[in-house]
Order: C-alpha cells, then sequence, then structure tokens
C-alpha cells in the first residue's frame, strides 16, 4: 500500500473501528476493483497480523481465488475448485 496504515491497539472491535475510515480512504478514489480488494486484504494483514487475508469470487458458477496476502513460496502455483469440497493443490 501506497498510504501508511495507522495500526492501533484495544479490542479487535475497537482495531476494526479504526481501520474503517482508513480502508474508506484507500478505496474512495480507487475505481479497480482488483486493487481495492489488494489495499483490504493488506490492510487486515497488518493491522490483525493474520497469516493469510484473501477474497474467493463466483465466477461462472465456480469459486475462484481472487486477490489474496499470502506467502506463497516463489514460483509455487495455487488452484482451486468449489465442488462439494473446495479443494486445493
Amino acid at each position: 500500500m501506497a498510504e501508511d496504515l495507522v495500526r492501533s491497539n484495544g479490542t479487535k472491535e475497537e482495531q476494526y473501528q479504526a481501520l474503517i475510515p482508513q480502508i474508506k480512504a484507500l478505496i474512495d478514489y480507487e475505481s479497480d476493483f482488483v486493487a481495492n480488494m489488494a489495499n483490504l486484504a493488506a490492510a487486515l494483514k497488518e493491522q490483525f497480523n493474520f497469516f493469510w487475508v484473501g477474497f474467493y469470487l463466483v465466477k461462472e458458477n465456480e469459486l475462484v481465488l481472487g486477490h489474496s496476502n499470502f506467502p506463497f513460496p516463489k514460483f509455487q502455483t495455487f488452484e482451486c475448485s468449489a465442488k462439494d469440497v473446495i479443494q486445493c493443490s
């Protein structure tokens, strides 16, 4: 993210409340959906120190991985399919 995220302390609810205006500032003037997913994932990962943050999208009746903020090893591929159970390999 080009902007600096101001990390807050407190309860999880207080942290989310402090993060909302920052996320709003990131996405208000950006019309690109993928860029907004990337900024949101990065903000959540940074604030809460999550291991993985990402989005799954439904395209043509299939669940596909959208933007994610996951520390994959270099050159590793990741594919998912939506059936009865999500299977990732």
